[in-house]
C-alpha cells in the first residue's frame, strides 16, 4: 500500500470520526446543561430557544426540533430562577398527525352524526390529562381519551390551557379537532392562543375540517 493511499485513508477515517463526534455532540447538548448555568451559558450551548415563557417567579425556555424521521420531536425545557438554571426536562413527543376524516363520524345527509361527551366524563378525562407529571404523558392520555369522544370548543380550549406554549396548545387542537361538534363557537378556542400566527394556524386547520365534512 503506497504512502499516498495510507495518508488518504487516514484522512477519511479522521473526517468520519469527526463527523460522528459532531453529530453525537449535537444530539446530546441538552445533557451538558447543568444547574446554576446562566442564560448566556445556555444560549452559547443550545442557541436561542424555540419558545419562552415567564412569570413573577421563574422563566422557561423550550427547545423543540423535529427528528429526521419526521415522526417525533426532541424537546428540552429549561427553567431559570434569578437568571440561573434550576431544572431541566428532556423528552420526545409524537409529531401531530394530519386529521383523518374517519375520526369525524359517520356522514349521514348534510353532516356527521356526533355524540357529545357527557360533562362528568370530560371532567374525568381532563383531570387524567392534567394529573400526568410530564408533557409526553399528558399527550399519551389525551390521544387515548379522544378515541370515542365528541367535544365542545369550550372543552377543547380548557384542555389546551393545561399547556403554556402555543405549539403545545395547537397540538391539542390537532388531536381533538376532528371530534369537535360545535364549530360555531370556535372563537373560544382562539382565545386560548397567545400569538396571531398561532390563531391563523388554528383557523386554517378548522376550516379544512369543516370543508371535509361537507
Amino acid at each position: 500500500m503506497s504512502n499516498l493511499f495510507k495518508t488518504l485513508m487516514m484522512g477519511i477515517i479522521v473526517v468520519t470520526f469527526s463527523a460522528c463526534g459532531s453529530l453525537f455532540y449535537e444530539t446530546n447538548k441538552a445533557l451538558q446543561v447543568e444547574s446554576g448555568m446562566t442564560k448566556e451559558e445556555v444560549t452559547t450551548l443550545m442557541g436561542k430557544p424555540t419558545h419562552r415563557s415567564f412569570d413573577d417567579y421563574q422563566e422557561q425556555w423550550e427547545y423543540k426540533s423535529l427528528t429526521s424521521s419526521g415522526r417525533e420531536y426532541n424537546v428540552s425545557i429549561i427553567t431559570f430562577k434569578k437568571g440561573r438554571v434550576v431544572s431541566m426536562d428532556s423528552f420526545s413527543e409524537p409529531a401531530p398527525v394530519a386529521p383523518n376524516n374517519s375520526n369525524v363520524g359517520v356522514i349521514v345527509g348534510p353532516g356527521p352524526v356526533v355524540i357529545p361527551a357527557k360533562p362528568n366524563r370530560f371532567e374525568q378525562f381532563y383531570n387524567n390529562v392534567k394529573s400526568e407529571p410530564f408533557k409526553d404523558g399528558k399527550f399519551k392520555v389525551l390521544r387515548i381519551g379522544v378515541t370515542n369522544g365528541r367535544f365542545t370548543c369550550a372543552e377543547v380550549a380548557q384542555m389546551m390551557n393545561i399547556f403554556s406554549f402555543d405549539d403545545d396548545k395547537l397540538d391539542v387542537l390537532y388531536i381533538m379537532g376532528p371530534h369537535i361538534y360545535d364549530f360555531e363557537n370556535f372563537k373560544v378556542v382562539l382565545k386560548a392562543l397567545t400569538f396571531s400566527s398561532s390563531k391563523e394556524k388554528a383557523e386554517d386547520y378548522i376550516e379544512g375540517i369543516i370543508k371535509n365534512r361537507r
